[in-house]
């Protein structure tokens, strides 16, 4: 688990306090389109945005809990990142929608990861982009992405600490985000929350 994006109309389910104490304010943009202004809000580990439509949160559960995102967490640790989640907010993830999330998978390859990527050919009908510092590639349509990149340069690139064990291997990250319509997208009709997604018989 990479990423999570959980959303309600109810803007009350996040307390105002919890805002003003816990977040930096970024600032606004205005979307003439759907006459919408956009209000957004970041900590070290969350983002809000704040519009029209309600409130919508997204945070990384792995780096929430153990301060990184290379290490993978299991359905275990997702429940034990919900708790301290909801503890930390003052909040009540039950009260919101799962409308969005990123799955990855870790491989430890040989060689580095950049001599497999000019192999790779994918998903040909799907827009391609490639990382500007050449350690992987993304695919990408209006509904999902799927990126295969160097996880230990892209961590470097990014001045973030890499844990000890993982400095010298070749990672190669293996990453599918699903950006709208989750249910339909990822075939998920049973998954709506947060708590759903921990369920072990989901």
């Amino acid at each position: 688990m990479d990423k999570i994006k959980l959303f309600s109309k109810q803007k009350d389910h996040l307390p105002k306090q919890t805002i003003d104490n816990g977040f930096n304010y970024v600032g606004s943009s205005y979307d003439y389109h759907n006459d919408n202004t956009k209000h957004k809000y970041v900590n070290d580990n969350v983002g809000l945005t704040i519009d029209k439509f309600g409130l919508q949160i997204v945070t990384n559960p792995t780096n929430y809990l153990k301060e990184n995102n290379i290490i993978q967490i299991n359905r275990s640790e997702l429940g034990e990142f919900k708790e301290k989640f909801e503890s930390d907010l003052h909040t009540n993830t039950d009260n919101y929608i799962l409308s969005g999330l990123d799955y990855n998978l870790n491989i430890k390859t040989d060689y580095p990861v950049s001599s497999y990527l000019g192999a790779l050919n994918l998903l040909p009908k799907y827009k391609k982009e490639i990382y500007a510092n050449g350690c992987g590639i993304t695919y990408l349509n209006k509904c999902k992405t799927f990126s295969v990149y160097d996880k230990v340069k892209q961590m470097k690139d990014s001045s973030l600490t890499v844990p000890l064990e993982y400095q010298s291997a070749n990672i190669m990250r293996l990453e599918l985000g699903v950006k709208t319509r989750l249910k339909k997208s990822m075939n998920l009709a049973s998954i709506n929350s947060l708590r759903d997604l921990i369920a072990t018989d989901n």
